[in-house]
């Protein structure tokens, strides 16, 4: 996660506490209350909604450097025989690799994570 991403989610996280603390309040008009509970939801969906973007990053990440991982162990096994285990430990990994991505895939889908 890179630094404005986190300090983001930081304050966010904070003012989510905030709003929390001061829905507790039972001196609030319906007015307040409702002000504040709208602040909440939105606070969360903005939260959730950096996340997700981190999220189909991961995703895009992975899928870049697997694609590239999947680009060596061919050229690694079309270079030369002695290099065969090294392009079938790669080609395993690249397999891993993409059941991850499925995984995060389907779990940002399903709403999951």
């Amino acid at each position: 996660m890179n630094i404005p991403k986190k300090q983001t989610l930081e304050q966010i996280d904070a003012a989510i506490n905030t709003v929390e603390a001061a829905r507790a309040d039972k001196s609030l008009t319906l007015t307040q209350k409702h002000q504040l509970e709208s602040t909440h939801a939105q606070l969360v969906a903005i939260q959730n909604s950096i996340i997700q973007l981190q999220q189909q990053a991961l995703v895009d990440t992975l899928t870049q450097d697997a694609q590239a991982l999947q680009t060596l162990s061919v050229q690694i096994a079309q270079s030369a025989a002695k290099l065969s285990k090294v392009a079938a430990v790669l080609g395993k990994v690249t397999k891993a690799i993409q059941t991850l991505i499925n995984a995060i895939t389907t779990g940002i889908t399903a709403g999951l994570l």
